[in-house]
């Protein structure tokens, strides 16, 4: 009889052991879940900041091709015209 009580007061033990750990484990998993959303958050925020930063550095790159282009075309154009004024 003494066997009997020992085993189901250790049974006992273990399932409210158990118990603990699960709670424990379900309480880990909330803060992981509000950690992960704040890291999105912050995610999401920087990629705002690089948005805003990327548009005026497209301009830029846009307006130094295009000056590039043009100082092709006019160095064309001058040397065109440099080999018309040169006598023959």
């Amino acid at each position: 009889m003494d066997v009997q009580i020992l085993l189901i007061a250790i049974i006992i033990a273990l399932a409210f052991s158990l118990i603990l750990l699960i709670a424990y484990i379900i309480l880990v998993l909330k803060e992981v879940k509000a950690t992960i959303y704040k890291v999105n958050l912050v995610l999401d925020s920087a990629k705002e900041v690089t948005d805003a930063m990327k548009t005026p550095i497209d301009y830029a790159t846009s307006l130094s091709a295009g000056l590039i282009q043009g100082l092709k075309v006019f160095n064309t154009l001058k040397e065109t015209f440099s080999k018309k004024d040169e006598p023959k």
